[in-house]
C-alpha cells in the first residue's frame, strides 16, 4: 500500500494520530500538543466531563481518546474567531515536533485496529472538522504524519486493507436483537423506496434544510431508508469487522453475527479509490444538492451542486458494491469532483463494508454473540461467555 493513502483524507490521518498517540503516554508530550492545538484550532472541543453528555461506557471509551469528541450540537458553544496565523503556525509546528520525536510501536492488529476503530468512531460529515482535523490537514503536519503512514503502509497487519470483497468470510452484525435484513427481491423494492423517498427530500426538504441550515440525512450509503444486507470480512483477530469499525454508532456494548453466504459470480463494484467513487457517481448520479447541502458543505468547505449514486440504478448493473479499507481512510469526508459541477461525499460508509442489492445470498449457520472490550489501550470484539 503507497503511504501516500494513509494522508489522503480526514479518516486515514486521524488513523496515523491514533495509531502514535496510542504510543505516547496519556499526559506525555504528543497528547498535550494536540490538545493544544486542538483546542486553538476548534474551541467548540469538549473540555467538560464525557461521562455528563455520553453514556458511561461509551464515555470510557472516549475518554481513552482524550479530548477529540465534539460534543453534541445542544452542548456546543459557538466558534468565536479564526487563530491567529503566528498562533496556528506555532502550534501546528509544536505538535508536528512532538509527532515526528514519538518512538512508534511495532505494527500489530491490537494496536493498529484500535487505532483505526478510533479513526472510524470519531468521523462526523454534519459540522464542520474539529480542531484535531483542521491540525493535521496543516501542511506543517505532512512530513510526521508521513513517517507514520510509511511505518503503517509497509506492516503485514495492513496488507489487507486494499483487497476487494473476501467472499468467502462476510458476516453481518444484528444489534438490539433485531433479525437479519432479508435479501432485496427481484423487483428491488427496498431500493425503489429509497430513491423515491430521496426524490421527495430533494423536492420538499430540501428548501427548508437550505434556509435553515439544519442537518439532515448526510449519509451516501445505501444504509438508510433503504434496509439491504449489509456486511464485513472477519478481522485477523477472528471477530467481524462490522462490530469494530462502525461510523456514527449507537454505543452498542454487544451484539450477534451471522455468516452471509456469497455464490459466486456476482457482480461486485469495487470502491477502492476516489476515481471509482467518480465513476459510480457519474454513471448512476442522483441530485441531492438541496438536501445534502448544509451537511456536506460543513464537513468539506465545498459548495456547489452534489450528487450521490442511485443505488436502484446501480443495482440493475452490479450485485453489490464494496468500499475497501485503503479507500475509506483515502476519500471518506473529501468532497470528490464527478463532473465540472457537481461532486459527491462517501459519507455514512464503514470501512469493507459491503451492501447486497441480489436475493442471491443467503444467511446460513446460528448467530454467534459478541461482546465489547475496552481497555485503555485497547479496543476490541470477543466472543460472549457461555452461560453456566
Amino acid at each position: 500500500m503507497d503511504p501516500s493513502v494513509l494522508m489522503a483524507g480526514p479518516r486515514g490521518r486521524r488513523l496515523l494520530l491514533q495509531f502514535a498517540l496510542g504510543a505516547d503516554d496519556e499526559r506525555g508530550t504528543l497528547h498535550q500538543r494536540v490538545r493544544e492545538a486542538d483546542l486553538l484550532f476548534d474551541p467548540d472541543s469538549p473540555r467538560a466531563s464525557l461521562s455528563a453528555v455520553y453514556e458511561p461506557m461509551l464515555a470510557d471509551r472516549l475518554r481513552r481518546l482524550g479530548t477529540y469528541l465534539p460534543l453534541p450540537a445542544p452542548a456546543r458553544r459557538t466558534r468565536t474567531a479564526e487563530p491567529a496565523p503566528g498562533d496556528a503556525r506555532t502550534a501546528a509546528r509544536r505538535a508536528s515536533d512532538a509527532l515526528g520525536a514519538v518512538p512508534l510501536a511495532s505494527v500489530a492488529w491490537e494496536t493498529l485496529g484500535t487505532a483505526l476503530a478510533d479513526a472510524v468512531a470519531l468521523a462526523r460529515y454534519w459540522q464542520p472538522p474539529d480542531g484535531t482535523d483542521v491540525l493535521l490537514a496543516r501542511d506543517e503536519m505532512c512530513e510526521a504524519l508521513a513517517r507514520v503512514a510509511a511505518h503503517i503502509a509497509a506492516s503485514e497487519a495492513a496488507s489487507w486493507w486494499t483487497s476487494f470483497v473476501d467472499v468467502s468470510s462476510q458476516h453481518a452484525m444484528l444489534w438490539d436483537g433485531q433479525d437479519p435484513v432479508p435479501p432485496v427481491d427481484s423487483a428491488r423494492t427496498p431500493l425503489l423506496d429509497a430513491r423515491r423517498h430521496l426524490e421527495e427530500q430533494e423536492t420538499r426538504g430540501g428548501k427548508e434544510r437550505r434556509a435553515g441550515g439544519i442537518s439532515g440525512e448526510w449519509w451516501s450509503a445505501p444504509s438508510w431508508p433503504v434496509t439491504v444486507p449489509r456486511s464485513a470480512r472477519l478481522g485477523p483477530d477472528g471477530s467481524p469487522i462490522a462490530a469494530l469499525l462502525v461510523e456514527d454508532s449507537l454505543g452498542w456494548e454487544e451484539g450477534e453475527s451471522i455468516e452471509l453466504a456469497v455464490p459466486e459470480g456476482l457482480r461486485i463494484f469495487e470502491i477502492g479509490s476516489a476515481d471509482a467513487w467518480a465513476e459510480l457517481c457519474g454513471r448512476f448520479p442522483i441530485d441531492v444538492s438541496a438536501q445534502k447541502r448544509s451537511d456536506w458543505r460543513n464537513t468539506t468547505g465545498r459548495e456547489g451542486a452534489w450528487v450521490m449514486p442511485d443505488w436502484a440504478a446501480v443495482a440493475e448493473h452490479y450485485d453489490a458494491v464494496h468500499l475497501t479499507v485503503a479507500a475509506y481512510l483515502a476519500i471518506a469526508g473529501r468532497a470528490i469532483p464527478v463532473s465540472d459541477e457537481a461532486s459527491s461525499v462517501v459519507a455514512g460508509w464503514d470501512p469493507d463494508a459491503t451492501y447486497w442489492f441480489t436475493d442471491r445470498v443467503r444467511y446460513t449457520g446460528e448467530r454467534e454473540q459478541w461482546v465489547e472490550r475496552v481497555d485503555l489501550d485497547r479496543y476490541a470484539w470477543e466472543r460472549a461467555e457461555p452461560l453456566t
